[in-house]
């Protein structure tokens, strides 16, 4: 349960505000809606310090993005990020598990 608070909720909540809201809708005001979608792709990317991780991460980014820019709203991205995070949890709980059991 505290995996999924810390991995999959909150960051679902306060990331997509910061990326998708807050970043999302300033550069909006500045850029195209593509260059938009990709420059705040680059930056979620770039500030998760995961160099291995860093195309699963703007990959992800830019789905993020496009579903913002899509929808018009930060909650479907939320709910797709949640579920993204949750789903690296059970991959890494299974792959991590012991076989057999």
């Amino acid at each position: 349960p505290m995996a999924t608070l810390f991995i999959a909720v909150l960051p679902a909540i306060f990331e997509e505000l910061a990326f998708r809201g807050l970043i999302f809708g300033w550069l909006l005001k500045v850029l195209r809606p593509m260059e938009t979608v990709i420059v705040t792709a680059a930056i979620f990317a770039i500030l998760h310090l995961n160099l291995a991780s860093f195309v699963h991460l703007l990959v992800i980014g830019l789905a993020l993005g496009l579903v913002r820019l899509r929808s018009g709203s930060v909650y479907p991205g939320m709910i797709l990020h949640f579920t993204h995070n949750f789903l690296c949890i059970l991959t890494e709980y299974y792959w991590s598990a012991p076989h057999g059991h």
